[in-house]
């Protein structure tokens, strides 16, 4: 799986609190869109994954080596074998998760 996938706009969606955010990849050079809806409660069976570091703070987000890598990972699962996942921005912050489900396919 190749991406180019620039999670900015996944960590400003969650940081402004949005109920939902869009993001397009490619897995075995076709395109999908991803759709992360907001979600209060989270199923602990489904993975997440944390975007920034311990030493983000509200005002400066520092987004953790690993994430790019682990979105990517974790989209090609939901691609392929419809593995939901979770985004937070930390773990232990007071925003919502994004849960993630394929919302298109395109060739």
């Amino acid at each position: 799986m190749q991406n180019f996938l620039d999670l900015r706009v996944v960590t400003a969606a969650h940081s402004i609190k949005s109920s939902s955010v869009e993001v397009q990849v490619t897995v075995d050079g076709a395109q999908y869109r991803l759709c992360g809806k907001s979600a209060r409660v989270m199923d602990m069976s489904i993975p997440s994954i944390e975007l920034l570091t311990k030493d983000s703070t509200s005002q400066t987000a520092v987004l953790a080596e690993s994430a790019t890598a682990d979105f990517t990972k974790a989209s090609e699962a939901l691609v392929k074998d419809g593995h939901q996942f979770y985004t937070v921005l930390r773990s232990g912050w007071n925003l919502p998760a994004f849960l993630w489900q394929v919302a298109q396919a395109r060739k």
